[in-house]
């Protein structure tokens, strides 16, 4: 217990908030949209998707994503409060736009039988199969997310180190072919999302330079 506290105390004081939202509007935004129940769902399958294998290993990339959201959450929260609320502005936007087209535009896919999976890790991939639903799928927050998070890397707020921001983005991109590789998602769903997390971003900061530019006018005008 004492351990978790004085990891608490370690959060900057003005990333507290932002961590507890993104948190919570994580969960909201895939399960939420789950709880409506059956309704009309689009199938978004291609030729490309059809032409895709599956290859099961791909399957612990796609779970190390949610270890790599986290990690780069705290570099980015952590580093500046600047770089904190414009990170904190996109990811928000990012998930309305998400939450909007999960429940506007619900979309399925076909997922091989779990029984014909083979190879390493399909024990896992099964697992996976059985206890997440092919819903909430366009645009996909597994790609969204990753390619997200290694954004901000590159703002020279930003503490990461410079090998590891070069390394970030080709992980994302690593995280998107997985999605695909197990048929979690379709190529539909992995383009929208990556183009999602990219316009979200320069929206935010659009945002929060008007907002800047705003706020500087007065003193600039009292000179």
């Amino acid at each position: 217990m004492k351990g978790i506290l004085s990891l608490l105390k370690r959060i900057p004081v003005y990333a507290r908030w932002p961590i507890a939202i993104t948190v919570v509007t994580q969960c909201v935004t895939y399960y939420a949209p789950k709880l409506l129940g059956s309704r009309p769902e689009h199938l978004l399958t291609s030729a490309l998707d059809e032409a895709i294998p599956v290859i099961p290993c791909f399957v612990y990339i796609y779970v190390l994503a949610y270890l790599f959201w986290v990690v780069n959450y705290a570099w980015i929260y952590f580093s500046d409060a600047s770089l904190c609320r414009r990170m904190l502005t996109a990811d928000l936007l990012c998930k309305a736009v998400c939450a909007l087209c999960f429940v506007l535009y619900p979309c399925t896919l076909l997922r091989p039988q779990a029984e014909t999976l083979t190879g390493i890790g399909a024990w896992l991939l099964r697992l996976i199969y059985r206890i997440d639903t092919p819903t909430s799928l366009l645009p996909s927050m597994h790609c969204h997310l990753s390619v997200l998070v290694s954004l901000p890397l590159f703002d020279r707020r930003c503490k990461a180190p410079h090998w590891y921001a070069l390394c970030s983005l080709p992980f994302a991109l690593l995280v998107c072919a997985s999605t695909v590789f197990t048929k979690q998602h379709v190529m539909a769903d992995v383009y929208t999302g990556v183009a999602l997390a990219v316009l979200m971003w320069i929206a935010a900061q659009l945002i929060w330079n008007g907002m800047d530019r705003r706020k500087a006018a007065p003193s600039g005008k009292a000179a």
